[in-house]
């Protein structure tokens, strides 16, 4: 069978943030074990792309503009320095850090309430030696608690308020989205602003939320912590790229 095209895709994801479910997978993502799957992606990297490029067009044309008038009507001002940019920070311990902090545990519930506050220590930390170390710590769990789990009877294992959870999975997707926006307001210097203008700074990184949060239900964790990757490196080359041709551009 054909794989979707982009365009199916992008309707599908529309259709999905309407009703966030567990169910049902990716198609054609095929059977199989299931923590497997989660950390082998099947969308290609070409896919990835795509979508990266999708969320760059949205967020410049759509919501930079709302950023910008909100930054000059406010006064709020970004803490990032173009001068030094935290590109491996941004590249590569934001996505695997904050994916694990706020969509690893969407579909491994179970594990949220050690997870989430180990996690919170290894975001607040930084990407210092102790909390890389900590990081490491918190692979190993998983890879040994989910080893155990399918070496177990896995009706055992069943929690029962799967239900519950299934019932109130949207609101929990969507909370998830909303804070990992939230997160992102740290990058301004808010000068006193009122706060019901606050969540105009962070649309880029709701929407974006979004589309990490669907792909990782939809496809598995791995696949989100890529695509953050392209994601976040995009911006941050344009940067770099401009910076070298119009120096002057720093001192603006």
């Amino acid at each position: 069978m054909r794989p979707q095209s982009f365009r199916q895709e992008f309707a599908e994801f529309f259709r999905y943030i309407r009703r966030p479910a567990l169910s049902p997978r990716k198609p054609y993502r095929g059977g199989g074990n299931g923590w497997w799957k989660d950390w082998a992606p099947t969308t290609s990297f070409g896919r990835m792309l795509q979508w990266s490029a999708c969320l760059w067009i949205i967020n410049l044309f759509v919501f930079a503009p709302i950023v910008l008038m909100v930054v000059n009507k406010t006064g709020a001002a970004h803490r990032i320095d173009v001068n030094n940019i935290p590109f491996l920070m941004a590249v590569l311990w934001a996505p695997v850090a904050e994916e694990l902090l706020f969509r690893y545990s969407l579909r491994r519930p179970q594990l949220s309430l050690w997870l989430i506050p180990m996690m919170v220590a290894v975001v607040i930390m930084g990407p210092e030696l102790h909390s890389i170390v900590l990081l490491m710590l918190v692979l190993s769990l998983i890879v040994m608690l989910d080893v155990w789990r399918l070496t177990t009877d896995e009706h055992a294992l069943k929690w029962r308020w799967r239900a519950h959870y299934q019932k109130f999975f949207p609101l929990i997707f969507h909370g998830s989205v909303l804070v990992f926006a939230g997160l992102h307001l740290w990058n301004f210097r808010l000068n006193e602003m009122n706060w019901w203008l606050m969540p105009l700074l962070v649309l880029p990184q709701w929407f974006t939320g979004m589309v990490l949060g669907w792909m990782r239900v939809r496809d598995g964790i791995s696949t989100s912590i890529v695509m953050h990757m392209i994601f976040n490196s995009g911006p941050i080359l344009l940067v770099w790229f401009l910076l070298q041709f119009s120096p002057e551009l720093a001192a603006t």
